[in-house]
């Protein structure tokens, strides 16, 4: 895991010490208390190494330094050599500051006038009793207002884990599933039907609009994409359903393949003879249905409406192929048509289940990366407890601890449980009684005998197994589930 830090969240400042040579007993000594302080003093003969070249060194440090103590004595007054250099460049840096910052301090080792380049700045009597304890409070107020001042010039990127919808297919925040991507496509080359399961919120949606849109470039390839989710409202009869079909092709960029015409299509016998002469000219076709589940509910899609579908998709003439996106497989919709029309068994099932943990790694650091926050070890014990390897919750997670760098406060955990608890509740809903008893008795002793009724849950990530135990995707589902969760019918 990689970690970003911006000047403005050092957490000690860097105090460069000039000095004369004749002084440096004394600057020692205030180096000693400067670190005891809690500060990050930077002495020469301290933080040089050997072999290094300390002209180099020592320009390079004043560069980064976040102050400069010139300490100053009746000997290195009177004395001409290295230490005005410092000087020099210690006021070049000065003259970069914002008005009334503060850079460099004259400190005085004991009574002595200080040179005229240095005389306009207030300076700091180490005889007097309370002189180092008002050195170390300058520095110390000082640095928290220069990192104050930091923070608030600097321009944060708008929130990039607010996105909760389907992901455009260009977003850059779209990580992993490309092994799940190129079996897909090259399924898709041979005209193979393919049926995309998971999760509610898995990234389902997201995935198959992106290669949908990979797909827009390819050659004599007509592309049709349909969310089922609108078609309650829009499609009452079969023949309503081919004429919005014919809508999204004509919409589509892919229809520039075509000759344009009002109506390629406007009911299965036309769209049948439309796919059969686009394959004669080489075409192939590919229908992609979001939202499948919507799509058996409708009183049209009976048993004539799923054969018509699988015969032209069964013809590797037509070179045809459906996509659709559910949450459960095709043959567990619990619809009379798709099991008798034999629909579901022309899909290869493409699960989608939890990311690697370098995709989600990926995920969690680059929007924080962008706007050079650095990621804390409690951030990320936050992350693992509440999301787990789940795409989704992990944008949830991030996107309230983004929202706390930016305010500078707390993860605000309480509303953020709240948010998540709704969707891990609709997790919960989705499984079966037998799925929910299981879950509720993962460290029982007996529960490996159960491996058959598991694998489902297993495929789809919501559980894992590691040296013969099981256990779920994120410690807050499993503290849900034994703690807030109720068995179906109870």
């Amino acid at each position: 895991m990689q970690s970003l830090k911006s000047n403005s969240q050092k957490t000690k400042p860097l105090i460069f010490l000039c000095h004369a040579k004749e002084d440096i007993q004394q600057v020692r000594k205030i180096y000693d208390k400067l670190k005891n302080a809690g500060l990050n003093p930077w002495l020469d003969e301290e933080n040089i190494m050997p072999g290094q070249d300390w002209n180099l060194e020592i320009q390079t440090t004043i560069q980064k330094t976040d102050f400069a103590l010139i300490f100053l004595s009746q000997c290195s007054v009177a004395k001409t050599g290295y230490v005005h250099k410092e000087i020099k460049w210690a006021l070049e840096k000065q003259d970069e500051q914002p008005e009334g910052g503060i850079f460099l301090i004259p400190v005085k080792l004991d009574e002595c006038e200080l040179p005229y380049s240095l005389s306009k700045f207030q300076a700091v009597d180490l005889s007097d009793f309370h002189g180092m304890e008002k050195l170390i409070h300058t520095l110390k107020d000082q640095f928290n207002e220069n990192i104050h001042r930091a923070q608030k010039s600097i321009k944060h990127l708008p929130n990039p884990y607010i996105n909760r919808e389907m992901l455009s297919p260009d977003s850059k925040m779209f990580f992993g599933r490309q092994k799940e991507i190129n079996t897909i496509c090259e399924l898709l080359s041979k005209t193979k039907s393919v049926s995309i399961i998971g999760e509610r919120r898995i990234g389902k949606s997201s995935l198959a609009n992106r290669i949908y849109h990979e797909l827009q470039s390819s050659q004599n390839t007509i592309l049709i994409y349909i969310d089922c989710n609108e078609l309650e409202e829009t499609c009452s009869t079969r023949d309503e359903f081919f004429k919005l079909m014919n809508h999204k092709l004509k919409q589509s960029q892919n229809s520039n393949n075509l000759m344009f015409s009002d109506n390629y299509f406007n009911c299965y016998s036309t769209f049948k003879r439309f796919i059969e002469k686009q394959a004669k000219q080489s075409f192939k076709s590919i229908v992609f249905m979001d939202e499948f589940e919507s799509l058996p509910k409708i009183p049209f899609a009976d048993d004539t409406f799923f054969s018509n579908l699988r015969s032209i998709a069964n013809n590797p003439a037509n070179h045809f192929a459906f996509v659709t996106v559910s949450k459960k497989d095709l043959s567990q919709l619990a619809h009379n048509a798709i099991d008798s029309s034999n629909f579901w068994n022309i899909f290869h099932p493409q699960y989608l289940g939890m990311m690697d943990t370098n995709n989600i790694n990926e995920l969690r650091t680059t929007g924080f990366q962008n706007s050079n926050f650095e990621l804390t070890e409690n951030d990320l014990n936050i992350m693992n407890y509440y999301a787990g390897n789940f795409p989704f919750f992990n944008q949830i997670v991030c996107w309230y601890i983004y929202d706390s760098k930016i305010d500078q406060t707390q993860v605000n955990e309480p509303q953020m449980v709240n948010d998540l608890k709704i969707h891990y509740q609709t997790i919960w809903d989705l499984r079966t009684l037998q799925e929910q008893q299981l879950l509720k008795k993962l460290n029982h002793p007996k529960i490996a005998k159960f491996k058959f009724q598991m694998n489902d849950m297993l495929v789809r990530g919501l559980v894992e197994k590691k040296a013969g135990t099981y256990f779920t995707f994120s410690r807050f589902f499993d503290d849900l589930i034994q703690g807030a969760f109720k068995l179906k019918g109870k």
